[in-house]
């Protein structure tokens, strides 16, 4: 499945263009936040998404207060694995998408540094077969180790992964891990983090709570928060909304039918635990376009490591991943890895950050005093 366009590429898109087309030169200021929020119709928010997937990328600078400026052509990364000195680690991933990312590396950075390693920042795209390819040539790079965030863990990028430990080179996966492969791993305790949110819904009186998700890869990040959602509704012997346990949020329709059939059930949900930020806002327009006021009428709960909903106005329960924190225990396994190859795999499972209410939430009992419908008539 192709991943939904962010709606900052167009920004994005532009200035990289005009970087590679020599509009911008090396050197060269880019049009401030406040121009780029005219011209393409975007928050300051963001714009600067945008501004720091290109610095991610190797395009451009920024500075506090002076701006953002082009990077000479040669400080720019690409795919192509390169020969680097045996003090070197490189940190892999699909693609800069969030504030969690960037802190993750920012958090690796610091702890490779002071363990006395330089740093290589590569991008692997998983629309293709890059990804595989680029964890294919990692070994034969030059590099001491590699930090990976795996974006799509096919069979054969498991059997590589597999084979590099068996063949010794230093590996350490980030966010999430692939099971029955044993690498060292540093991620959060997404189990946890699942229990706290839907448990905080049980707390607010809701005891009919949906668990939705986008259908794409499996990934033990959503299956863990699913097993804690599940976890927190066992102990209140609560039910588990069965039919939103997936939910296609690329076909508008048929979403839309799911929720409408969820919704006009007997005892319909009054809450829901979405597995991430992007879900949360897509529910959140299903559920206004069949006539629900979230925070009012339904309350959402969700893990938003960037501010996405708060930045939309959607009120939620949420939780942010502490990314830094994950980068610097990557970092720190990955050098002690290098150091002591014998080591038995680790997995450090970092707790998020606390429960945020952005909602005045009504609670499930006040809804159904307040007479709100059990059923919605088909549009």
């Amino acid at each position: 499945m192709a991943r939904k366009a962010a709606v900052y590429e167009p920004v994005k898109m532009h200035l990289k263009r005009c970087i590679e087309d020599g509009v911008f030169e090396a050197g060269d200021m880019l049009p401030s936040e406040s121009a780029l929020m005219d011209r393409f119709g975007l928050s300051r928010h963001q714009v600067r998404h945008a501004l720091r997937e290109l610095e991610i990328e190797g395009y451009l600078e920024r500075s506090q207060g002076r701006g953002s400026f082009v990077t000479p052509q040669h400080a720019r990364p690409d795919n192509a694995v390169r020969l680097y000195g045996r003090r070197t680690v490189a940190i892999a991933f699909p693609h800069y998408k969030s504030l969690y990312v960037r802190q993750l590396i920012e958090g690796f950075i610091q702890r490779v540094l002071d363990a006395g390693y330089q740093v290589v920042i590569q991008n692997m795209r998983y629309e293709d077969d890059s990804e595989y390819e680029y964890l294919r040539q990692a070994p034969e790079s030059g590099i001491a180790g590699l930090a990976a965030w795996i974006g799509r863990p096919q069979p054969r990028t498991t059997e590589l992964l597999d084979a590099m430990k068996a063949n010794g080179f230093p590996v350490v996966l980030m966010d999430r891990y692939i099971p029955n492969v044993p690498l060292d791993y540093a991620g959060s305790d997404n189990v946890e983090l699942g229990y706290r949110l839907t448990r905080a819904l049980i707390d607010r009186g809701h005891q009919h709570i949906g668990f939705v998700n986008i259908v794409d890869v499996p990934l033990t990040s959503v299956a863990e928060r699913f097993e804690g959602y599940r976890k927190a509704l066992a102990e209140a012997d609560l039910p588990v909304c069965e039919t939103l346990e997936t939910y296609l949020t690329p076909d508008q329709d048929s979403g839309t039918m799911v929720v409408m059939q969820t919704m006009a059930q007997k005892e319909r949900p009054t809450a829901f635990f979405a597995v991430n930020d992007l879900v949360a806002l897509d529910l959140a327009a299903v559920l206004s376009r069949l006539g629900y006021d979230v925070g009012t009428d339904i309350a959402i709960a969700s893990v938003d490591d960037d501010h996405v909903t708060e930045d939309k106005g959607l009120p939620m329960l949420r939780v942010a991943q502490q990314g830094r924190v994950i980068g610097q225990t990557a970092g720190d396994l990955l050098a002690s890895r290098i150091a002591d190859p014998a080591l038995s795999p680790r997995s450090m499972l970092i707790e998020a950050g606390p429960v945020i209410d952005e909602s005045e939430v009504t609670t499930a009992s006040e809804q159904q005093e307040g007479g709100v419908p059990a059923s919605i008539p088909h549009p």
